[in-house]
């Protein structure tokens, strides 16, 4: 992300919040319904810096600058409310019963 644009040139905002929320995001946060819990705070703090950069660089501001109003800027959900969201979409649709599971 960091050599397609930056806030002189390159690709605009638009397409690079596109990018990183389409494709980036959704990579480092595969199989987070799995490992989302109270034991993963160091892996949570490791995602929201790099969330913290990749807004950055889609606004192109300093660093110091406010993670929840460059999440309203970019109009990007916090990576917390994501995590949960996709955990209780993964609870739901998880079989309670592990008979369930048993062919045969």
């Amino acid at each position: 992300m960091i050599k397609l644009g930056n806030s002189r040139g390159g690709i605009s905002p638009k397409a690079m919040r596109a990018l990183y929320t389409g494709a980036v995001r959704t990579i480092f946060t595969w199989g987070a319904e799995l490992w989302n819990g109270p034991y993963t705070r160091s892996n949570i703090s490791t995602m929201q810096r790099i969330e913290y950069m990749a807004i950055r660089k889609i606004t192109g501001a300093y660093y110091g600058s406010s993670m929840e109003k460059l999440g309203l800027i970019t109009n990007v959900e916090p990576l917390q409310i994501k995590l949960n969201d996709m955990s209780a979409s993964w609870a739901a649709r998880s079989p309670r019963n592990t008979q369930s599971w048993h062919i045969g």
